[in-house]
């Protein structure tokens, strides 16, 4: 069993916790969308809960961290904080307007670059 992740450091990492319902998955397609551009690092967040020496070892060394929440449990935020890496910023779906719904599949294109633009925001 490997021990370490494949990732490499990043200056900007995000870690999202991708929840089973809609503000979860809006989360999650954001910071992809983010990675795409190529702006920051999505990583893995249960390889963080995992306590991987690899992902926790990148996590802390990044130069900031911005956990994404779907909602107020905060699973992504607690999972970090449980590891000891330092987060710099936390965004929650549901505080900026977007109404949690029991479908992952109930998200809109919209919704999903609403949050990426908060979550750019946190860049600088």
């Amino acid at each position: 069993m490997l021990n370490r992740c494949g990732c490499k450091p990043s200056e900007i990492v995000i870690f999202v916790c991708a929840g089973g319902e809609n503000v979860g998955q809006i989360a999650y397609n954001s910071a992809l969308s983010i990675t795409k551009r190529g702006k920051a690092t999505t990583y893995c967040l249960i390889g963080i809960g995992a306590h991987v020496p690899g992902i926790v070892k990148l996590a802390k060394s990044a130069k900031k961290v911005i956990a994404v929440d779907g909602c107020q449990s905060s699973c992504s935020k607690k999972t970090l904080k449980h590891a000891g890496v330092k987060i710099h910023d936390h965004i929650i779906v549901t505080n900026e307007g977007i109404v949690k719904k029991e479908h992952a599949s109930d998200i809109t294109k919209n919704d999903i670059e609403k949050i990426r633009v908060i979550i750019e925001s946190k860049f600088e």
